[in-house]
């Protein structure tokens, strides 16, 4: 029989064993050669002849055709086909058999009406949809699917068509003809089209990152943007020399067709394009890390407000317009009464989300978290006091938050920072301790005052150091890890500024007093300046640089005593008296620099006997194997030599029993209490959470870890 003879067309019947065969397309009858004579008669044939039950099914090779089957096996195979090639399969083999028959049907033979291809493509496309994970079929349908597009010759050239976006590791059929009729047509290659080219490139190292896997959907529309803002309407091609040749190989490996595609170029080896928009793919994945880690951890929170916040602002904002958000509306009205509002944490927490996996058991939001509020906020043009992508700590229950409005773009975190800024904040983090934890209104009043004068700020930038400072007065964070920061932003005559500013605080605050004193020489010396001099500075404050004090000036003809002008409104000028002893000063001062001298004198000494002690031992630690230069890694910077050997031995496991860890801390030469101190202090500079919960047993937690290797 001939392959026309044996086809029974889409929406006919056939009846085999009592079986009737409602969808057709199928080939039904005896004799029917393979495509290669050779290889006997068709697989997907089904022979009506044959009996089909006797047997014990047996497995199932995927060489094997519908002749090959056991009897109970046809007869399964039938069953499935007349339940229309629909539900459970017996076996992944009858559907393989009936996709070759498509394919043979579709490509090869001679006498396929264009209804029956039509019908055929149809079917494929049903058939993908029920099935999209049988193994290796996905792959051939798409092929196939593919090969069909192009063999109909649809009147719309494909680069005009949006094509899916897979992980395939080749450009395929599709991609290949769409590339090539572009260039054949002059026109530039579309965003989708170059990021399906992207993908399917053998660049490994940018192709293959997690944001471009894990978040397809969001990468292909952030590619769409970034594509055209840097190249418009798309990258365009010159003519090649190449031509391209389309071949179609059957599934069952015994057919393969030419497929007839004119004369287009082939374009899919060139490397130009590819290189051109290398830059705009790694921007995008760039852009989308922090929300791909966020979703590999929490893929549920996919479309949630929390994950949002974390998009980039383009993407984010759209999917903002389409939501009615609570949080949105409590956030408004918090802010609708004052520009800085003052909020609980906890209740903010709690407004922007209920799952307690985004919360450590210390009640801070992790770092993630915290980073998606504060993207969120932005993009209600808002903002919030602490920013952890500004190096604050993460936000904690039990605290206070501010929120504020932004008045323009540039006060948004993606905005370049300014230096400026920088500077500004660190002198107010210093200031500000200085004000107790009830500042007078006289002390806010020089803070605020120092803000509105501060050079080449803007005004949406006062306002953000006016939320900063709002919530450094209720909080009172760490001062650790300041130094670094300080020497980074703040030149000697910043450092100067910022001694100033603290000491006039002091001084509204009644702060010279022994232990206020103390706390200015520290002051001093993190600002790396001599608290030798503080005493002058204090003296210079009040009676202007040795000058006498001006309480108003003389008047010819007043008679009685002089009366001082009323407050001038300027913080500075409204500074309490302050009546010092010059006598006992000078004493101070004369005692301050022996003492310097002789401290100097110490510890030269100390540091001499240190140096010599490492040329005696080496650069090992006592009482570690590693060497103290393995603090150099990214992850483990700010860490001295015996913390950083504690880290790396505590990351080994998931928690440790309270006895095992002090005695690993002793074994490094560490106090278990204060060592526990610093790597949480440290991990909570880095990644806003503690790395190590105390207890016993003691738990590390391996996502903040993560968090403290993706900053660095």
């Amino acid at each position: 029989m001939t392959a026309d003879e044996c086809w029974v067309s889409p929406g006919q019947l056939a009846t085999v064993a009592g079986r009737t065969i409602l969808r057709g397309m199928v080939y039904v009858g005896t004799g029917l050669p393979a495509t290669v004579r050779w290889y006997g008669a068709e697989p997907a044939l089904i022979d009506p002849l044959l009996p089909v039950r006797g047997y014990e099914t047996v497995p199932i090779d995927s060489d094997l055709s519908y002749a090959d089957l056991a009897p109970d096996e046809r007869g399964e195979m039938l069953d499935w086909l007349a339940d229309g090639a629909s539900g459970p399969l017996g076996d992944e083999a009858y559907l393989a058999l009936y996709f070759a028959g498509l394919e043979r049907r579709f490509f090869f033979d001679d006498g396929t009406t264009e209804a029956d291809r039509d019908a055929i493509y149809d079917e494929v496309r049903r058939l993908l949809a029920e099935y999209p994970h049988v193994r290796s079929f996905p792959y051939y349908a798409r092929r196939f699917l593919e090969a069909a597009e192009i063999a109909r010759r649809s009147a719309e050239p494909l680069y005009t068509q949006r094509p899916a976006i897979t992980r395939q590791y080749s450009l395929g059929l599709a991609g290949q003809v769409a590339l090539g009729q572009a260039v054949a047509d002059d026109q530039p290659i579309p965003a989708d089209w170059m990021l399906l080219w992207a993908y399917q490139n053998d660049h490994a190292e940018w192709t293959r990152r997690t944001p471009a896997q894990r978040c397809m959907r969001e990468m292909r529309q952030l590619f769409q943007l970034r594509y055209t803002e840097r190249f418009g309407e798309g990258i365009q091609i010159g003519r090649t020399r190449g031509r391209l040749q389309v071949h179609y190989h059957a599934s069952t490996g015994f057919f393969a067709v030419k497929i007839n595609v004119g004369a287009l170029p082939d374009v899919s080896k060139l490397r130009r394009p590819l290189n051109q928009i290398r830059p705009v793919f790694i921007q995008c994945t760039d852009e989308l890390s922090a929300y791909s880690r966020f979703i590999g951890r929490h893929p549920e929170k996919r479309g949630t407000r929390e994950a949002i916040g974390l998009l980039p602002d383009d993407l984010a904002r759209a999917q903002i317009a389409r939501m009615d958000d609570p949080f949105v509306r409590w956030v408004g009205e918090r802010v609708a009464e004052q520009a800085i509002a003052t909020v609980s944490a906890s209740e903010l927490i709690d407004q922007w989300t209920s799952d307690e996996d985004l919360v450590t058991k210390t009640g801070a939001l992790r770092k993630r978290a915290a980073e998606g509020l504060t993207g969120f906020l932005d993009l209600l043009d808002m903002g919030m006091e602490p920013d952890v992508r500004r190096g604050r700590p993460a936000l904690k229950r039990g605290q206070q938050a501010v929120l504020f409005e932004l008045l323009d773009e540039t006060s948004r975190e993606t905005s370049p920072p300014i230096p400026h800024s920088q500077a500004a904040e660190l002198t107010l983090h210093l200031a500000a301790d200085m004000a107790g934890t009830t500042p007078s209104a006289k002390a806010r009043a020089v803070l605020e005052h120092a803000i509105e004068t501060w050079p080449e700020i803007s005004p949406s930038e006062q306002r953000r150091l006016s939320a900063y400072l709002a919530w450094q007065l209720t909080t009172k964070p760490s001062a650790r890890g300041l130094k670094p920061l300080i020497a980074k932003h703040l030149d000697s005559e910043g450092r100067r500024k910022a001694a100033n500013l603290a000491l006039r605080v002091a001084l509204t605050e009644g702060q010279f007093q022994p232990a206020g004193i103390k706390r200015l020489e520290k002051l001093y010396r993190t600002l790396g300046l001599d608290p030798g001099t503080l005493y002058t500075d204090m003296h210079q404050l009040q009676l202007g640089a040795d000058q006498p004090h001006l309480v108003r000036p003389a008047t010819p003809g007043t008679r009685g005593r002089t009366i001082p002008l009323a407050p001038s409104g300027d913080p500075d000028n409204d500074l309490p008296a302050l009546d010092l002893d010059m006598t006992l000063v000078r004493a101070k001062l004369a005692d301050t620099a022996k003492a310097s001298a002789l401290l100097a004198d110490v510890f030269a000494e100390e540091e001499d006997a240190e140096e010599h002690a490492i040329e005696e031992a080496g650069s090992e630690e006592p009482g570690t194997e590693e060497p103290e230069a393995d603090t150099t890694r990214p992850d483990l910077l700010g860490l001295d030599g015996q913390h950083a050997a504690l880290v790396r031995a505590l990351m080994t496991q998931a928690e440790w029993r309270r006895e095992a860890y002090e005695a690993l801390a002793g074994e490094l030469g560490l106090m278990p209490g204060g060592a526990l101190e610093v790597i949480n202090e440290w991990a909570f500079e880095r990644a806003g959470d503690a790395l190590v919960e105390d207890g016993d047993p003691m738990h590390i937690d391996h996502e903040v870890w993560e968090d403290i290797h993706a900053v660095n």
